[in-house]
């Protein structure tokens, strides 16, 4: 159907190496990005933060943020709104420690999914 399409689509994945030829070649123009480095995901954090409560975080705590949670802009997008909604089930403002704890979650949950695929894949 997309052979059909007349209009201009954005498609985004990471998982370009999983689409066949045929999809391909419908395809006219790939864009890659560069993975972000902490500058450019300090920005990240620092806009999506700002949206959330405006000049609440310390430039320095943005820049940490930046260097330490190597994450991708939907995945800091994520970890913000889930930080957020434990916050405001807290009756709380959002605060470091909703970061802190959401992404030792999100970790946690990846180790286990990385096992279980291990496992997976020697049975």
């Amino acid at each position: 159907m997309i052979e059909y399409y007349q209009g201009i689509l954005f498609l985004t994945t990471n998982r370009v190496d999983d689409f066949d030829q045929a999809f391909k070649s419908r395809i006219h123009l790939t864009i890659n990005y560069e993975p972000l480095n902490d500058k450019r995901r300090a920005i990240i954090w620092k806009n999506l933060l700002h949206s959330v409560r405006p000049n609440m975080w310390d430039e320095n705590v943005l820049q940490r943020f930046g260097r330490e949670y190597t994450l991708n802009g939907r995945e800091i997008k994520n970890l913000i709104r889930t930080a957020l909604a434990l916050a405001e089930n807290e009756e709380q403002e959002l605060t470091e420690e909703h970061i802190i704890r959401v992404h030792q979650i999100n970790k946690k949950a990846a180790k286990e999914r990385e096992a279980f695929q291990e496992e997976k894949l020697s049975n």
